[in-house]
């Protein structure tokens, strides 16, 4: 079953707006990597696809949602971008080892039955580096009143998806065995009003 399903004609319009920061400081950091070929686990609609095309040689969005990959194919088609997105499940990539420069797991850890742990591992078979934004307990005033809007998107995905980000929030986000998979690859940022890492 699709969890997106429901949600995927609206996640542009709910989202957009409040991540659209974000999305400009993973497009300057991609940017600065100097990766020429990059792929975003778990694209959904491929805004974040969209703005990293035409920053790299090539940019790849997989996910595992159909639903989500249509609107996907919708948006592009009117802004004229056409990165490559694919259904393709992250813990079995369809992709050699070293096919890319850069993973990028953008607010998709929270949503793996599988483990953060075993995601990083199966995608940095294909890259050596990886870019992580994750949703993050707490930590501010702001980021509290911030909570109530990552809790009302996280619910629209549906009840096993709402218990699993509820869960990964109460472990305290991304967890040990996943930070020491990728703790030599990135930099731990707070990302601008967000109540997100990268």
């Amino acid at each position: 079953m699709d969890a997106y399903k429901t949600i995927a004609p609206y996640y542009e319009a709910v989202t957009r707006r409040f991540l659209a920061e974000t999305r400009t400081a993973l497009r300057e950091i991609c940017s600065q990597s100097g990766a020429r070929r990059i792929l975003d686990i778990g694209c959904g609609t491929g805004l974040l696809t969209g703005a990293l095309y035409g920053y790299a040689e090539m940019v790849i969005g997989i996910d595992l949602s159909p639903a989500m990959l249509s609107e996907a194919g919708r948006s592009r088609e009117h802004s004229g971008r056409k990165p490559v997105l694919l259904r393709a499940d992250a813990l079995h990539p369809p992709f050699k080892p070293g096919s890319f420069d850069l993973l990028v797991y953008s607010l998709v850890l929270h949503e793996s039955c599988s483990g953060a742990e075993r995601l990083l591992q199966a995608g940095l078979q294909m890259a050596p580096l990886a870019l992580v934004v994750e949703w993050r307990p707490p930590l501010s005033i702001q980021d509290i009143f911030l909570l109530s809007w990552r809790h009302g998107i996280e619910r629209l995905a549906g009840t096993e998806h709402y218990r699993q980000f509820k869960a990964f929030i109460r472990k305290g986000g991304v967890p040990p065995p996943a930070e020491r998979v990728v703790s030599r690859l990135f930099r731990r940022q707070p990302l601008p009003y967000t109540g997100m890492d990268a």
